[in-house]
């Protein structure tokens, strides 16, 4: 992103989140505004999974319910260093921010990491058992990294993160009318657009396909930042569903 972006983009997703949240746990140090980058976590799978930062006590929880954190405000340059953990396996967090990105970490089920890497090319962290405890399935972690300056203070900005292995060629669409938002979205990577601030009921593509259950937005709001992924399912659910969450900053 560039330098003269990033204020706007802050202040944007701050505002934004004033009144619609509460407080997030401070997981790492922020440092100065000027220098911030951000950094969120994603639960893609069905087990809950908490987040942990290194030499701290403070930890997330994502669940089924709300399965993405807030954006984290962290100090640019910094190494971001922790764990993902679901049941009796975690993940390492292990990874740098440059100044003004916004980097999205998903926990992936490892059942289904294999071939999301070899489809995107891309490295993870896989997950590593603990020992003992509550059967689950392992996490590899995939890093996605954004630096939107797509700000209309008249408009929505809608990103689509396709994340779901079984799902080639992932596209999002208005629920019932047939009309794409995005199309042909190669796995672990990230599309995003501009649109009308309106009541938006979104549904999954596959394969020229529609995928799994329509998802509600609501009623976007002119200037907010919202992100929707499509994440591994079960096969008979197609393989594939949809979550979602506001882009916003944590306090």
């Amino acid at each position: 992103m560039h330098g003269r972006c990033l204020p706007v983009v802050t202040a944007l997703l701050i505002g934004a989140m004033a009144s619609a949240h509460a407080a997030e746990i401070a997981l790492y140090d922020t440092g100065p505004a000027e220098d911030a980058a951000f950094v969120r976590f994603v639960n893609a799978g069905s087990m809950p999974v908490e987040v942990a930062a290194s030499g701290s006590k403070a930890r997330l929880a994502l669940t089924d319910t709300r399965p993405a954190s807030d954006y984290l405000p962290v100090r640019g340059g910094s190494a971001i260093k922790g764990a993902m953990t679901t049941g009796a396996t975690s993940a390492a967090i292990d990874l740098k921010v440059a100044p003004g990105e916004f980097v999205t970490v998903i926990g992936v089920p490892a059942s289904t990491a294999s071939a999301l890497l070899a489809a995107s090319g891309r490295t993870s962290t896989s997950a590593a058992s603990k020992g003992p405890g509550p059967v689950s399935a392992p996490l590899t972690l995939q890093i996605l990294r954004d630096s939107p300056d797509d700000f209309n203070a008249l408009k929505s900005a809608l990103a689509f993160y396709s994340a779901a292995p079984a799902c080639a060629k992932a596209g999002l669409q208005v629920a019932g009318k047939g009309v794409d938002l995005f199309r042909d979205v190669a796995p672990a990577s990230i599309a995003r657009r501009l649109i009308n601030p309106v009541a938006l009921s979104v549904q999954l593509v596959c394969h020229g396909k529609p995928t799994g259950a329509v998802l509600s937005l609501g009623t976007l709001a002119a200037g907010q930042r919202y992100s929707v992924f499509a994440v591994p399912a079960a096969p008979a659910d197609g393989g594939a569903r949809l979550i979602a969450a506001t882009d916003v900053v944590a306090r």
